[in-house]
């Protein structure tokens, strides 16, 4: 069947020999440097989200081999470099050329010892900004030219520009702080090389031996080399990208008296990577000493440990996917595979596996860098330099890489308990400038996981009512959809916030009644700095009104400060706002804020019956898959406006698929909970009796009213058979299950108990609401 597919992808994706020059920028890669293309954020979620993306997109059968391997060979291109002397004002001219010292050790991996299955993506499934991230992430080269931006990136080293001044004749000045590319941050396990992560599983999934004759068959130079090279020990510690052990000792140790490891580089922003910024003094700048830099030394040691586990890890599981390896090891989440290794446990395997393999690491990097210095410009006439400075050389990086490793080095952390999945929706004004709000929704988005299998996030401008994010499924596109917004539609100049309100009530209306999704609804007012007036009050207090009769399950959380919170306190009186919750914030301290909104963890997902067809008005049996991975709980709710209308009996099952042992628990009027655990292909029943005795739902007060409460259904997996193999499953130990419900009414909107006296007094503000949705454009 590989076979068939493999003819597939050869028979339409055909081979472009630009992939073959090594010497010139691919014509396919132009465009990265033609145009002006908007960059994701470079981190390892960034990278997961790409990755994922292509997996999971229609028609797409590469396995991981293929994957990876096409990956590499599109995108990934070493010691491309900024010329500093190029004029921008020739459409023909791109200003950038093949020439960084990186280029030598790729000519020689990519021709030799990476393999290369034949196998492209298909053009279509990335957009350009995808195309240039991945090829920027994955490239390594340093820009090592003056900026203009010194003054604001690194203003510490700014005692370096004089020394600078006198030692630059040329007219074009180094930086005092170069940009390190083919570098992306993880959130806690420090800055990584992802062409060394991704090598090295390439390597692994199709181990190579060459004989250094092999390698050397391209080259005039009369040789007696004939020792083998293993080709994941040359794609990660000894050989791929801006500084192994082997660039060090061809390039730098003939330089220097002794070998420099290093240098560190920090971010422009952590929550908005888009830069690293190499860290260092005046002489490693000056000479030019980073064939070995933190972010590689980091990246070729994760690229082991992931070369060495992956096969493994395939032997254990089918249909193991790229994206869930990368994720399963800078995450504590997916996988349970016996002695699984993490980032987290990256000092383990340094001190315990690695530095064992003294001979093997000795042997490795002098085969390399012998090839290597048959490829490269060198100073010394004879290999026997590579032996006499071997030993010096991998007793600093011993010692450095036991200090670097040891320096992000922490606890696993322990499994999260309650996995949010909300829709959100954002509200901003003015509080923040356009980056550092952009800054805030970034960190947001990252803690409730906005990703393809996790939560959706809006974004609308509280002033304007423009929607400036619309629906978006990771935190890159997010990302990119801020920054490329017309600024009218980040910049807040008003405190009115009438636009805002009403602009989401009319997004829900668009968006919310064609999804069937339980997803936790939730909308952040985050306007600490704008107060509602007394004169739109009432406005507002409709509009609100409106959003709730038709989105019950939907949470108001209002981020303002002491002397604006008055308006926002009367809010949270209104019926249906049991769950609503104020954030108190006088200030502009952002890490406040952060730690107020770890309420969002909390928010069930919402179980609602469908809407009704034309005509229908009956009761309808619904049932929704869902998926849960091991060590995490899901937490759903139905709310009581969705009971009061039901039968008398309400049943909901958990339909179990034999993916594992699941157990589910039932919370109804009290915190004793009905829980049952599942065996072989078995279904777990709960029956909710008169569930609602009551029909008034709409209770002024913070508590429900205690004859009509909402029903919790907690879902808990015990044990994973590790068969998730379908597109839908973000680890392969996630255990698929459905959720079916019996006895609900089908959905007229607007969503009320009928009975309920107070519902005269929610509908009439609706309908005053849609008047006035008329004269928006007017306002």
């Amino acid at each position: 069947m590989k076979s068939l597919f493999g003819l597939f992808y050869l028979m339409f994706f055909s081979f472009d020999t630009h992939y073959a020059d090594h010497d010139s920028i691919p014509v396919h890669l132009y465009e990265c440097y033609e145009k002006k293309v908007t960059l994701m954020p470079m981190s390892m979620t960034t990278l997961i989200d790409i990755i994922r993306k292509v997996e999971t997109s229609e028609h797409f059968y590469m396995d991981m081999r293929m994957l990876t391997n096409a990956i590499i060979n599109r995108f990934w291109r070493d010691g491309i470099v900024r010329d500093p002397n190029i004029i921008y004002n020739n459409p023909n001219v791109i200003g950038y050329k093949t020439s960084g010292f990186q280029s030598h050790k790729y000519k020689l991996l990519y021709s030799y010892l990476i393999p290369n299955s034949g196998y492209f993506l298909p053009n279509e499934i990335l957009t350009l900004e995808e195309k240039c991230t991945l090829h920027f992430m994955l490239s390594s080269s340093i820009d090592i030219w003056e900026r203009g931006d010194e003054d604001q990136t690194c203003p510490d080293q700014r005692s370096f520009q004089k020394q600078w001044e006198n030692h630059e004749w040329s007219g074009v000045k180094k930086s005092t702080c170069p940009i390190e590319n083919g570098v992306i941050s993880t959130r806690g396990y420090g800055t990584v090389s992802p062409n060394h992560i991704l090598g090295a599983i390439a390597s692994a999934l199709q181990p190579l031996e060459l004989n250094q004759q092999f390698l050397l068959q391209s080259t005039k130079e009369n040789n007696t080399l004939y020792e083998t090279i293993n080709n994941v020990w040359a794609s990660t510690i000894c050989g791929i990208s801006t500084g192994d052990l082997a660039e060090v000792l061809i390039f730098q140790m003939p330089m220097v008296q002794k070998a420099f490891m290093g240098p560190p580089s920090i971010w422009n922003n952590s929550e908005l990577p888009v830069h690293s910024y190499i860290k260092a003094d005046y002489n490693i700048i000056h000479d030019e000493c980073w064939q070995f830099t933190d972010a590689e030394i980091l990246g070729g040691i994760d690229g082991l440990i992931l070369a060495n586990e992956i096969v493994r890890y395939s032997n254990i599981t089918y249909s193991l996917r790229l994206s869930q390896v990368l994720e399963m090891f800078y995450t504590n989440r997916g996988g349970n595979f016996p002695s699984q290794t993490r980032a987290c446990t990256r000092q383990n395997y340094f001190f315990g596996t690695l530095l064992s393999k003294d001979k093997l690491l000795y042997d490795q990097t002098s085969r390399f860098a012998e090839v290597l210095a048959t490829y490269a410009p060198r100073y010394f006439n004879d290999t026997l330099f590579i032996s006499h400075q071997l030993d010096r050389t991998l007793a600093k990086f011993k010692n450095y890489a036991s200090n670097l490793v040891s320096s992000w080095n922490k606890p696993c952390p322990v499994k999260d308990q309650i996995r949010t999945k909300l829709h959100l929706f954002v509200v901003f004004d003015s509080t923040w400038s356009s980056y550092e709000t952009l800054e805030v929704l970034m960190h947001i988005a990252n803690k409730i996981d906005v990703s393809h299998y996790g939560s959706t996030i809006s974004v609308i401008n509280g002033v304007t009512g423009d929607l400036t994010v619309n629906s978006a499924k990771t935190t890159s596109e997010l990302y990119l959809l801020w920054t490329t917004a017309p600024s009218y539609k980040k910049i807040t100049d008003s405190t009115n916030l009438e636009r805002g309100f009403i602009a989401l009530k009319l997004l829900l209306e668009s968006t919310l009644y064609f999804e069937n999704k339980p997803l936790g609804l939730v909308t952040l007012i985050l306007t600490p700095s704008t107060p509602i007036s007394d004169s739109l009050y009432n406005d507002i207090e409709s509009t609100v009104k409106s959003v709730k009769s038709f989105n019950p399950d939907m949470k108001f959380i209002y981020v303002t400060s002491t002397i604006n919170r008055r308006s926002f306190t009367r809010m949270t009186l209104l019926p249906g706002s049991q769950s609503d919750h104020i954030i108190k914030l006088d200030d502009k301290n952002k890490y406040n804020l952060y730690r107020e909104l770890e309420i969002l963890q909390d928010v069930p997902r919402s179980l609602a019956p469908t809407f009704c067809t034309q005509g229908d008005n009956g009761f309808v049996n619904m049932t929704i898959e869902q998926y849960i991975t091991t060590g995490t709980k899901q937490k759903y709710r139905i709310h009581p406006v969705f009971l009061c209308s039901g039968r008398d009996t309400i049943e909901i099952k958990v339909l179990s698929y034999n993916y594992g042992n699941l157990e589910a628990c039932m919370y109804w009027k009290s915190n004793n909970s009905t829980c049952l655990l599942s065996s072989y292909n078995e279904d777990l029943i709960f029956t909710v009796k008169s569930p609602c005795t009551s029909k008034n739902t709409e209770v002024i007060k913070e508590d429900w009213n205690p004859d009509c409460r909402p029903v919790y259904i907690e879902v808990n997996p015990k044990r994973s058979f590790g068969k998730c193999a379908e597109k839908d499953c973000r680890f392969p130990d996630d255990l698929r299950f459905s959720l079916k419900l019996s006895g609900l009414k089908c959905l007229q909107h607007p969503i009320t108990c009928n009975t309920s006296s107070k519902v005269v007094a929610i509908l009439i503000p609706v309908f005053i609401v849609i008047l006035f949705n008329n004269l928006i454009n007017d306002l």
